[in-house]
């Protein structure tokens, strides 16, 4: 399982029913109060993607989106570990998420300036070894160059899916928060309770942008967040 080095010792969550809800309301009351701040931002700044060519949105639209995501489910996770402290696994999440956070800067930078795709796909690269370095790879074959090369072809190409997924809205965080009720119940399944606190958190964060983001959208998460959530 790509997460299950995260999980290495246990934490200290006990994978109570209500440390969960307190993680998923936590995460989308900040990213439900945040979104109408980064409208007002993204405006006043003039960070709007404009209409035009195959885009089917008839007035400009904010961006900014990405960093409401980031900064609401970076501000759950850490104040969720500060309550629960980990007993291990605290390198890799600070890993994971610091890669995560790295991502959602390429993603806005090539939102605001049009980075190169290369230098994207870099950075994508970079984040599926930073991944493998930890331990939580994919392990399938037992050959450790197959499986490195399966990791950074998963992680490469679900992070650049759901930034294609980005161009309809609320089909990216919709699908996002789809999927990380699918790792919840796994994980929890499982006793992971590290990655179903995480996974809960994103779905929160997700599910609180979507008010904005259904169509038709007041703003959009960007490459930034795109990126994000993908990985």
């Amino acid at each position: 399982m790509l997460t299950s080095g995260l999980e290495v010792g246990g934490t200290g969550m006990t994978g109570r029913w209500w440390e969960y809800v307190l993680v998923f309301g936590g995460s989308a009351v900040m990213c439900l109060a945040l979104t109408p701040v980064a409208i007002r931002v993204a405006i006043r700044l003039d960070h709007l993607d404009h209409p035009g060519g195959h885009k089917a949105h008839e007035s400009p639209v904010p961006y900014l989106g990405g960093l409401v995501l980031v900064v609401s489910f970076a501000a759950a996770v850490l104040v969720a570990s500060v309550v629960w402290q980990p007993n291990s696994g605290v390198r890799e999440l600070l890993i994971v998420l610091g890669v995560a956070v790295g991502l959602a800067i390429v993603g806005l930078v090539d939102d605001l300036r049009q980075l190169s795709p290369m230098w994207r796909l870099l950075a994508e690269v970079g984040a599926a070894v930073a991944v493998w370095s930890i331990e939580s790879g994919i392990e399938l074959s037992g050959i450790v160059a197959v499986d490195l090369v399966l990791t950074v072809l998963w992680v490469v190409g679900i992070t650049n899916a759901f930034n294609l997924l980005d161009n309809m809205d609320g089909l990216s965080a919709g699908l996002g928060a789809i999927a990380c009720a699918a790792f919840f119940a796994i994980a929890v399944a499982n006793g992971q309770f590290l990655v179903a606190a995480l996974a809960v958190g994103l779905a929160g964060c997700t599910i609180g942008f979507l008010r904005k983001n259904f169509y038709p959208a007041r703003i959009y998460m960007g490459d930034g967040g795109a990126l994000f959530v993908g990985f």
